[in-house]
C-alpha cells in the first residue's frame, strides 16, 4: 500500500477485524468535514484526526488517516479497526439524539462499507456503542442497518457485481 511521505510516522495496522461507525454528534445544521474533525482531535492531543473516513451531510466521503494506519477512534480496538465518522447525530448542545443523517450520507456509508468488506472480508461492521457500551454513538442500530443492507445486497445479487465497488488495485487493469 502506498504510504504518505508527509505527516506523522504512522504505525501500520496488522489486522482489520472491525469497521466501526461513529457520529460526530454535531448540531443538525452543521456540515463539518474532516478538517473540522482533525482540528478537534488535534486540540485534544491527537497527532491527526482519529478516523479513517468522514462522511459529510452531502454524502462526500473524505479521507482522514491513511487506511493502513492504526486509528484513534475506538479505545481498545484502534489496533484492529477502521473508523468511519458520520457528520451529525447531535442536538444543538452537541449531545446524542436521534439520527439526522441524510439519505446521501447513508448511501455513501453503504458504498464505503461494501468496499471495505471486500478489502477486509473478515471485518465486522458495527457501531461505536458496541465496543463502548457507555457511548450512544452513532445513535442508530448499526447491526440492524448492516444486516438489512447486507440482506438487500444478497437479495438483489449485488455481491456478485464486484465492478460496482472496485478495489483500488483494480484501477491498474484496463477496464
Amino acid at each position: 500500500m502506498t504510504k504518505f511521505s508527509y505527516g506523522p510516522d504512522w504505525k501500520e495496522r496488522e489486522d482489520t477485524n472491525l469497521i466501526v461507525i461513529h457520529s460526530s454528534l454535531t448540531k443538525p445544521n452543521d456540515d463539518d468535514g474532516v478538517e473540522f474533525m482533525r482540528s478537534l482531535h488535534m486540540r485534544q492531543g491527537c497527532v491527526d484526526v482519529g478516523y479513517h473516513y468522514v462522511i459529510r451531510r452531502n454524502g462526500i466521503i473524505e479521507l482522514g488517516r491513511p487506511l493502513y494506519a492504526i486509528g484513534n477512534h475506538c479505545k481498545g480496538r484502534d489496533h484492529d479497526s477502521i473508523g468511519i465518522c458520520l457528520i451529525g447525530g447531535g442536538n444543538v448542545k452537541g449531545e446524542a439524539k436521534s439520527p439526522d443523517y441524510t439519505a446521501v450520507q447513508m448511501t455513501s456509508l453503504t458504498h464505503l462499507c461494501c468496499y471495505l468488506v471486500r478489502v477486509y472480508p473478515e471485518a465486522d461492521v458495527c457501531g461505536h456503542n458496541r465496543t463502548d457500551t457507555s457511548s450512544l454513538c452513532p445513535v442508530f442500530n448499526v447491526a440492524d442497518w448492516w444486516a438489512e443492507t447486507s440482506y438487500s445486497l444478497k437479495t438483489f445479487n449485488l455481491e456478485n457485481r464486484a465492478s460496482m465497488f472496485p478495489l483500488l488495485t483494480d484501477t491498474k487493469k484496463n477496464v
